[in-house]
């Protein structure tokens, strides 16, 4: 039945389809038998909807990330966000997303070698801004209901995967850091500064950007991590995981931290290529990267 469901999302018949319909198989099976996943798990999976098949492969995706850790008993399944876990004492809340690629051009996410397409980086941005909003929103119904605590650490898992170029990533943005990372903190392109008279380079660094304006011309806000009515996002997960990796595909992780988080993250607890921090000096805030947990 899951296969059947996966061949919906691809139907070819070749070695590398064979191998991934029979790998998100038992990736499915095994989050089914996990005791973990909502009880309509089945019912969305199998409603060959590509919306919700991609949502339910992403949660049995993400649990293949998490299944080391500790999994604490909840009270309701499928009330509250996708996963509970442990660190030590703390309690940490993850909720998964994976944005469908609306408004994106057909010619970007089925992509023909053979001829040119632009990068719709916008629209992309678009996509992890809306997905992001939708979980901040999430979690102001978890707290007023009292199923996630003040006290917990919340990561949003946002899964970018249907964003991608043909087979090709779309996790990293202008800046040629994580979209993610732009959404949150602001920053965009590269730019150079140059000295006016001698014309020699002075600096090089990225451009600040905090918001940027959607199809409606509407104002939308990239600053996320920087105010601090989202102080109780620890971080955010961004994943572009599809399952391709069982033939040699690409599937990067990074995890971003808000430095303004009530409840931080604790560094390398999730499984990344690597993380984003914000270190404060003097009053400025620098944005780094360090190293991840290595799946």
């Amino acid at each position: 039945m899951i296969e059947a469901s996966l061949r919906h999302i691809i139907p070819y018949d070749n070695v590398n389809a064979d191998a991934w319909r029979q790998a998100m198989t038992a990736t499915c099976e095994s989050f089914a038998s996990s005791g973990l996943c909502d009880p309509k798990f089945f019912v969305e999976m199998m409603c060959m909807e590509k919306g919700k098949t991609w949502s339910c492969i992403s949660e049995a995706l993400v649990y293949s990330l998490l299944k080391e850790k500790d999994f604490p008993s909840r009270l309701n399944l499928g009330s509250g966000p996708d996963f509970l876990v442990t660190d030590g004492e703390k309690r940490v809340w993850i909720e998964v997303i994976c944005p469908e690629p609306s408004g994106l051009p057909e010619d970007w996410l089925n992509c023909d070698p053979g001829k040119n397409w632009s990068f719709p980086q916008q629209e992309i941005l678009l996509r992890w801004t809306s997905a992001i909003k939708a979980k901040a929103d999430k979690l102001d119904s978890y707290l007023s209901s009292n199923v996630v605590s003040p006290e917990d650490v919340f990561v949003i898992a946002v899964n970018g995967c249907r964003l991608r170029n043909g087979p090709f990533s779309s996790i990293m943005g202008i800046s040629h850091h994580p979209v993610a990372a732009e959404v949150v903190f602001g920053f965009g392109a590269y730019q150079i500064h140059f000295d006016r008279k001698s014309l020699e380079v002075k600096e090089v660094d990225h451009s600040y950007r905090p918001s940027v304006r959607n199809q409606n011309d509407a104002v939308i806000s990239t600053n996320t991590f920087w105010d601090e009515r989202f102080d109780q996002i620890s971080a955010i997960w961004a994943l572009d995981i599809n399952g391709h990796s069982v033939f040699g595909g690409s599937e990067p992780k990074y995890v971003v931290h808000n430095p303004k988080a009530t409840n931080p993250l604790r560094h390398r607890f999730l499984k990344s290529d690597g993380e984003y921090v914000a270190i404060e000096s003097a009053g400025q805030y620098t944005i780094q990267k360090i190293q991840g947990l290595q799946a």
